[in-house]
């Protein structure tokens, strides 16, 4: 009996173990883990074309966006960049601009001149759910191709296509997401944008969130934990033991 009650709790384990995932949260977020002074930080790295590390500047285009503080480099007109959105855009084609202050934008730079990319390395070993979004940051005719790339192998996840007028605009964005992927601690994720065939790039707002992976469905759980309970007690009866 001493040695049921051990199977069942360790099944009960099992479940608890399992319930517990779809409690875990974030585990890296741009926007929260943003930081205007540090290049990497916390996980993530902002990188220009052909994995340049671009520079901080407390004062990008500042006759467009007052105050604003960006990652870009500044020997080439400013481009690429990325920034977290502090300061109202008032230069051409402000009219269509859509993002909010707070959002992650980043401004590609030209055709040929290589994507410009955020990288996450993990520090996780684990299933993750890697989930982001991406739209046009104002449609004055150009466009921006994406891809999420995966370090280990180089597998694309996901990529897509923006263009002006597509609709994807922040309410309804371009959304991809990549379920229950196994990560190990270093591996990089990266995702890059840039245009294809516009000779200028463009701002795009962009979404990306690593977290933990959900926790199986409720029936799955009490498979496992009856398969757990069923391949125990025909163990028992292989050594003869059926009480």
């Amino acid at each position: 009996m001493r040695n049921k009650n051990a199977v069942t709790a360790k099944a009960a384990g099992l479940m608890l173990v399992l319930a517990g995932a779809a409690n875990a949260g974030i585990i890296a977020d741009p926007k929260t883990d943003w930081s205007d002074t540090s290049n990497p930080h916390s996980g993530w790295s902002y990188d220009g074309g052909g994995n340049a590390s671009l520079l901080s500047t407390s004062a990008w285009d500042p006759g467009e966006m007052s105050g604003q503080s960006a990652w870009a480099d500044p020997g080439v007109g400013t481009l690429p960049a990325w920034f977290l959105s502090t300061a109202v855009f008032n230069g051409f084609g402000a009219s269509s601009a859509d993002w909010q202050l707070g959002d992650i934008v980043t401004h590609t730079d030209g055709v040929g001149l290589g994507f410009d990319s955020v990288t996450w390395t993990s520090s996780v070993t684990g299933y993750i759910d890697v989930v982001g979004s991406l739209w046009n940051g104002r449609n004055i005719g150009r466009e921006n191709g994406w891809r999420l790339r995966h370090s280990n192998g180089d597998v694309i996840l996901a990529s897509g296509q923006l263009t002006s007028g597509d609709g994807h605009g922040r309410s309804s964005p371009e959304s991809f997401a990549v379920h229950s992927f196994f990560a190990h601690v270093g591996d990089v994720f990266t995702l890059e944008l840039g245009p294809t065939s516009t000779t200028t790039g463009d701002f795009v707002g962009v979404s990306l969130t690593f977290s933990d992976a959900a926790a199986p469905e409720p029936s799955s759980v009490w498979l496992l934990a009856g398969g757990a309970l069923a391949f125990a007690w025909t163990r028992r009866i292989v050594a003869g033991v059926t009480r």
